[in-house]
């Protein structure tokens, strides 16, 4: 199909990790109040799965579910079969999904639907679903996000970010957030497209490593997965690029985000609070066909 999102998009570190924090098991009761499915055989099918860290938490969720992922991007796909179990997952695209008509109990997405266009997103999830199977959207609000200290950017890091996101421009050509909807509308646009019983609900979510909750193994996975991301970020640019001078610049990053978080993490493990924070806020839409 595709390598087009792991190798100029988003890597397996930056949306595996991603996911697997915000699909934590601390988090799983308020997804599950909004999901209301029951523990049951059901079939559920995630579009757009990525490297599998929805469908490896819906398989703890819901162990009695056959669960199925599937995403265009070949590497993702052999990422998720190569490490998660007890789960199927098959390279495939929402446009022509390979399923017969009324094959799923359940088909849910997450951050997905700002990628495509929206009639046929959800046309396609409500041909494939069974009469009053249900159809859950997610997708990620604007998030609240405040570094520590010891992470900033200088003016050189900075520059090279800003750099970069220019450089990034040339992502327009495949669709990226084309067909964002807002709060109001998705639900709206559902409806229109069908489904009945049609539910709007919001997961908020913090990921403070000094907080009283966070224990040290989950402190060093938040403060792990943002330098994963980076790092993963910076070898991407630094695999493509031939330029001598900027190849360069982009190892002076590396060193300088792997310093900047080790300090982070000893400021950790010394007591030394910084209070650095990520609130992130999932609209859940809900809607049975």
């Amino acid at each position: 199909m595709s390598t087009i999102w792991s190798s100029k998009i988003q890597g397996i570190d930056t949306l595996y990790l991603s996911r697997k924090l915000r699909f934590d098991d601390r988090f799983k009761d308020e997804y599950m109040h909004y999901f209301d499915l029951p523990q049951t055989n059901l079939r559920i099918l995630e579009i757009g799965c990525g490297p599998g860290a929805l469908c490896e938490a819906l398989k703890r969720w819901y162990p009695n579910a056959e669960i199925t992922g599937i995403d265009r991007d070949e590497t993702f796909i052999y990422y998720a079969q190569k490490n998660i179990r007890d789960v199927h997952f098959i390279v495939g695209d929402i446009h022509n999904l390979p399923f017969e008509n009324e094959s799923f109990d359940v088909v849910i997405s997450n951050t997905v639907c700002e990628h495509v266009e929206t009639t046929m997103f959800f046309e396609e999830q409500r041909r494939i679903l069974k009469p009053n199977g249900k159809c859950i959207c997610l997708s990620n609000m604007t998030n609240i996000r405040r570094m520590a200290q010891c992470i900033e950017n200088d003016v050189f890091e900075n520059n090279f970010w800003a750099k970069l996101e220019t450089d990034r421009n040339e992502l327009a050509a495949f669709n990226i957030a084309k067909y964002k909807l807002n709060e109001a509308e998705l639900p709206s646009v559902m409806e229109q497209n069908r489904f009945k019983g049609v539910s709007s609900d919001y997961v908020t979510q913090q990921f403070t490593p000094d907080h009283p909750a966070s224990n040290r193994e989950w402190a060093m996975t938040i403060i792990e997965s943002e330098l994963k991301t980076k790092v993963e970020i910076l070898n991407r640019v630094r695999n493509k690029n031939t330029d001598n001078l900027f190849f360069e610049q982009v190892d002076k990053m590396i060193q300088r985000v792997n310093r900047k978080y080790t300090e982070r993490m000893r400021l950790y493990d010394q007591g030394e609070k910084q209070w650095d924070t990520n609130i992130i806020t999932t609209h859940v839409l809900t809607g049975m066909k």
